[in-house]
């Protein structure tokens, strides 16, 4: 897809996914916490809002109507039993009977409908007897008692013209106690933050998702048909010449590793002449060349580094020289190559050529024939020849200097390149024939680049 891969391409496997949150476990983390915190000052807000429950309760007897009682009716011990389970039964339904409780609260003016109302509302038969419990639980334990009042009233009425029931006996005061309030609020921030962790998978993959710069091995190869020709670690501090200052370190193994590819490709493809530039402007591609270069003089192979910037030089300031001359004034005639190129005081194997005074016509002078026969001079006396170009985004001159090289070497940073402009760099040298070698990967962490194998 343009600008970015597909799920497959990208190696979207359970293994990246675990990998991928790992990396961004600090925002998991985050979304979590936020998620917790909110709904635990809504829950607890919450319940200081709502207060207390109040259960407001009254026991009441029912007595038989007479027709049972009469002495000339004589009933067996499961007879009564049955009669007095199937009163209980039916008083208890008329208490929630609809038309009773609407009635109820037409006459309280209550703003509640039936569903509401029988919720707040229990009927509890006590076993093996004629008595009821009435519960009615509520904020308001004032209201309840009220309700319980009217709910009586109105249900003893309606008894009295259904089953004739007339003896209704209230065998206790109204009873309200404080409904023990079991907290929901640790269950919920429990929940909210199991929530927050979905949440926060969903948007680590989306942003992964969105990120439409070179992460993987497989960005490249995908989205740009593309070799790797090296994978470079990345120091906390990257403007440095590793090779020189920390030479044992795992960083300086990436650099061996990656020169590796590069003699290779001399030895089979007679290359001998290489451009190194980056689609942007951002990574770190003259240190890096710096270091390449450095590399390779250690192998025994004469190295000449030229800084091909001559709009803004980059080499003179990190070898720590002062040459007010360089390419442009060779090519302009106004001196001879020998007379400038510099022996680096850190290897003896190692020449540069600064790059000279700065140029407003740069693309004329390295478009021009003394510059492709200077390198043909240069051939002769080194074993390699490196170009440090400006980036591809800014001027013309490393497309122009890169017709009159063997090859080119596009330096991109991990998660700092966008794809497309790597994209877009390629196509400007394939436009013109330039002959891209494959990519120098600088990682963002030293540990991605110990755990990636160029394949």
């Amino acid at each position: 897809t343009k600008g970015g891969l597909d799920m497959k391409q990208r190696g979207w496997t359970l293994k990246w996914c675990f990998t991928t949150i790992k990396k961004k476990w600090w925002l998991a983390m985050l979304i979590a916490i936020v998620f917790i915190a909110i709904c635990g000052i809504i829950g607890y807000y919450s319940e200081i809002k709502i207060g207390p429950e109040y259960e407001t309760s009254v026991t009441f007897l029912i007595k038989e109507p007479e027709v049972y009682t009469n002495d000339q009716v004589e009933l067996s011990y499961s007879d009564y039993q049955a009669i007095n389970k199937s009163i209980m039964n039916h008083f208890s339904s008329l208490l929630k009977m609809e038309s009773v409780i609407d009635e109820v609260i037409d006459n309280l003016q209550l703003d509640i409908d039936y569903k509401e109302f029988i919720t707040k509302m229990d009927v509890e038969i006590i076993d093996y007897s004629t008595m009821l419990r009435l519960k009615i639980t509520d904020n308001a334990p004032e209201l309840a008692e009220k309700i319980i009042d009217e709910l009586i009233t109105m249900s003893t009425e309606k008894a009295n013209e259904m089953f004739k029931i007339e003896n209704i006996e209230i065998i206790d005061d109204i009873q309200t106690s404080v409904v023990p309030k079991k907290s929901s609020i640790k269950q919920n921030m429990i929940i909210s933050g199991v929530l927050g962790f979905l949440v926060s998978f969903l948007v680590i993959f989306l942003l992964e998702y969105s990120d439409k710069t070179i992460k993987s091995l497989g960005d490249i190869k995908y989205a740009l048909g593309l070799s790797v020709i090296g994978v470079i670690g990345n120091l906390y501090k990257r403007d440095k010449l590793v090779m020189c200052e920390a030479p044992d370190s795992f960083i300086a193994d990436t650099y061996r590793n990656a020169i590796i590819n590069i003699s290779s490709m001399q030895k089979e493809k007679g290359i001998k002449t290489i451009v190194f530039t980056s689609p942007i402007q951002k990574v770190h591609k003259s240190y890096i060349t710096a270091n390449i270069a450095i590399a390779l003089s250690r192998t025994g192979k004469s190295v000449l580094l030229i800084d091909g910037d001559l709009r803004k030089s980059s080499l003179s300031n990190i070898f720590g020289m002062e040459a007010e001359m360089g390419l442009s004034d060779i090519i302009e005639g106004k001196v001879l190559s020998n007379q400038i190129i510099v022996e680096s005081q850190i290897e003896k194997n190692l020449d540069i050529l600064p790059s000279g005074k700065t140029s407003s016509n740069s693309a004329d002078l390295l478009a021009s024939e003394d510059m492709k026969v200077l390198l043909e001079k240069l051939e002769e006396q080194y074993d390699l020849i490196l170009i440090d170009c400006p980036s591809l985004e800014i001027v013309a001159d490393t497309v122009i200097i890169s017709t009159v090289t063997d090859g080119t070497i596009l330096v991109c940073g991990q998660r700092e390149t966008e794809i497309e402009d790597t994209r877009v760099g390629k196509r400007k040298l394939e436009m013109v024939d330039s002959n891209v070698l494959g990519i120098l990967l600088e990682m963002k962490n030293s540990k991605d680049s110990e755990n990636t194998k160029i394949c």
